[in-house]
Formats: structure tokens, C-alpha cells, sequence
């Protein structure tokens, strides 16, 4: 019988979760959750807190049979979490993908503004290095994602407002757009003509 409850409580924890997914975010990946230790508290804390619910709506005298040890528990429910979480993600993600993409492809400033950092990127690159690649893109990446960051901001209320936690993949969707939708360049500099000109 403690075992079928025991069952019972697993499934209307996830049923919860499943529900409530934006609550259980804000609850263990605030702030202020700086730390594992921090989250497994506020897991247990949750955990505990449904036990009592379920064994009222149940007519149980105790809650014990129902989970005799929340923190037995909180690995197993921090992974399903983590598993929703992850899953919620990749679906945000598909969405704002194309929205992402005309928003980036349409904005001449943009480009302009890439371009530029580009262009310094290049200038200040050491060949010594041994890493132009990574260099070199390092900084016009980087303020991609940032463009990115603040568009989701912008029309996040479309999606539902979803808790931090649930924010598209902002980085990897970056990586993707700067490869795809850009292409690099090597421009003579018209500075350099008459020098060029010597040359030939």
C-alpha cells in the first residue's frame, strides 16, 4: 500500500511540475539560488510541502507513507525538472528561431555594426596566436548575442512571458546565424591601391 502511495505522490509531483513549470523555475533558479545546496533546500521545502497537500487530499492521517524522506527524492525530481526544462527550451527556441533570423537579416545597422567589429577584430589580430578563427569572430559573436538577448526581451510576452530558466538557446541560435546568414569577406582597402599598384 506504501509503495502504491509512494507511486501515487511521484506522479502527482511531475503532474505539478508539468503544470506549474514557470513557479518551480522562479522557486529553484532565482537569484538568489546561487548554490546546489540552496536548491536542494528549496526542492526539499517544495517537496514537502506538496506531501502534506497530497495526504489531505488523500484522507491520510500521515504523511510518512507517503514519502518517508523528501531528500531520497530530490534527485530524481531535479533531473525530470531539469528534463522539462531543457524540452520547453528547444521548443522556445524553434520558435523564436525564424523571428530571430528575419529580425537579424532585415537590420542594415546590424550589419554595419558586425561589420565594423570585424573589421578591428582583424586589425588587432596577432598571427602569433595560432587562433584567427576564434579570435577574430570572438567579439562580432559576442555582440550578436547580445542583439539577440535584448529581441527576446522585446517580444518575450509573446511566448507567454516563461520564466528566465526557459530562455531559447540564445548562444548556440547565435553561432548558427553568425555561420549561415553571414559570410566573411576579404576587401583590398582602397588605402592600400597605390601600394598595390607598386607591387604589380
Amino acid at each position: 500500500m506504501e509503495i502504491d502511495l509512494q507511486k501515487q505522490f511521484k506522479n502527482y509531483l511531475h503532474e505539478d511540475v508539468k503544470f506549474y513549470l514557470d513557479k518551480w523555475c522562479e522557486a529553484l533558479y532565482s537569484p538568489e539560488s546561487y548554490s546546489n545546496t540552496y536548491r536542494e533546500q528549496k526542492l526539499r521545502d517544495k517537496i514537502i510541502e506538496l506531501r502534506r497537500k497530497f495526504a489531505k487530499e488523500n484522507g491520510l492521517k500521515t504523511v510518512t507513507e507517503v514519502c518517508p524522506k523528501p531528500k531520497d527524492i530530490t534527485y530524481s525530481l531535479s533531473h525530470f525538472i531539469e528534463g522539462l526544462i531543457e524540452s520547453e527550451r528547444s521548443k522556445i527556441t524553434e520558435k523564436f528561431k525564424p523571428l530571430a533570423v528575419a529580425k537579424v537579416v532585415s537590420d542594415e545597422l546590424l550589419h554595419d555594426k558586425l561589420n565594423k567589429i570585424l573589421k578591428k577584430s582583424v586589425r588587432n589580430y596577432s598571427r602569433d596566436s595560432g587562433h584567427l578563427n576564434r579570435d577574430v569572430i570572438f567579439h562580432s559573436r559576442y555582440a550578436l548575442i547580445r542583439y539577440l538577448e535584448d529581441f527576446y526581451k522585446e517580444i518575450k510576452h509573446t511566448f507567454g512571458n516563461p520564466a528566465d530558466a526557459l530562455s531559447p538557446h540564445i548562444s548556440e541560435l547565435a553561432d548558427e546565424i553568425h555561420t549561415t546568414c553571414f559570410t566573411l569577406q576579404f576587401v583590398v582597402n582602397p588605402s592600400e591601391a597605390e601600394l598595390l599598384e607598386k607591387v604589380a
